[in-house]
């Protein structure tokens, strides 16, 4: 009885040992599956200061033009930032940024490494990006500028 019993306890733990392994797995595909071949248009764009100060939402003062954009993440691992319908004056054609991406630090992070960064333009991705959040319909942001700074993106999926 006592051999049967340390048996069930062993198979128990392999078990276990086993499942979470599937699950840190299932983990990592989710967040890949949850971010491609979706569009992802920003809706809200706030943030703290490093004294704890809260900025306001900013996205509503944004121009017509830049509300309508989103971003593309791909299965290749490359992706889009699109001007979408309403289009910027200043750019010729519809994307305004390209490159590729990954997700790192146990698919806490995401890096966007451009091949089309605007020199006029500050690009956030440079910044340390977290994913704090991600579904189907939803996915936020916390992006850490050199400016102490922590900005909150906000993107609904289209």
């Amino acid at each position: 009885m006592k051999i049967l019993k340390t048996s069930l306890l062993l198979l128990l733990t392999a078990f276990l040992a086993c499942s979470k392994s599937k699950s840190d797995n299932l983990s990592k595909q989710t967040v890949m599956e949850l971010l491609v071949n979706k569009k992802w248009q920003l809706t809200s764009i706030t943030g703290t200061t490093d004294t704890g100060n809260p900025i306001i939402d900013q996205f509503p003062s944004q121009e017509d033009y830049i509300k309508d954009d989103y971003l593309l993440f791909n299965s290749d691992l490359t992706f889009i930032y699109s001007d979408n319908i309403i289009l910027n004056p200043q750019l010729n054609g519809n994307i305004i940024e390209s490159g590729t991406w990954k997700v790192t630090d146990s698919d806490t992070y995401i890096e966007l490494l451009s091949d089309t960064q605007q020199e006029q333009e500050t690009n956030t991705t440079d910044y340390p990006t977290k994913i704090v959040e991600i579904s189907a319909r939803q996915m936020k942001w916390d992006i850490y500028t050199d400016f102490h700074i922590i900005y909150h993106y906000t993107f609904k999926a289209l």
